[in-house]
């Protein structure tokens, strides 16, 4: 299914939305929606929207927002259920005062954080 130019299912079949990429977002990344239809690293504090998994040659990629999400996290990031933003370089952080997308964060190690979303 295909809606504004996003595709439900990605390129391949891993429940990923396919999305626009912003220039300088990487694989792995935690990124946020940065435009219609596109997901980067953004801006700091801008809420949390998923994982890039894939960049593909046309600059399009899937990235996954539900499930439990292993991503970069802030240093300062402690477990439990909390609203989370991104950085801007690629990692997600506790919003101030709770703003953010909620997610429970269930493990921190190694400067990354699995996250679970429903």
């Amino acid at each position: 299914m295909k809606a504004l130019g996003i595709e439900y299912g990605g390129q391949f079949d891993d429940g990923g939305l396919t999305f626009a990429i912003a220039d300088g977002a990487q694989v792995g990344d935690a990124v946020t929606l940065t435009a219609t239809a596109t997901m980067g690293r953004g801006a700091d504090s801008a809420p949390f929207g998923g994982k890039l998994m894939k960049i593909e040659k046309d600059g399009r990629g899937t990235v996954n927002r539900h499930g439990v999400l292993v991503v970069p996290c802030d240093p300062a990031l402690t477990i439990g259920q909390q609203g989370l933003v991104v950085d801007g370089a690629g990692k997600v952080k506790a919003g101030a005062a709770g703003a953010g997308r909620q997610g429970l964060v269930i493990a921190i190690q190694d400067g990354m954080a699995a996250i679970e979303f429903d």
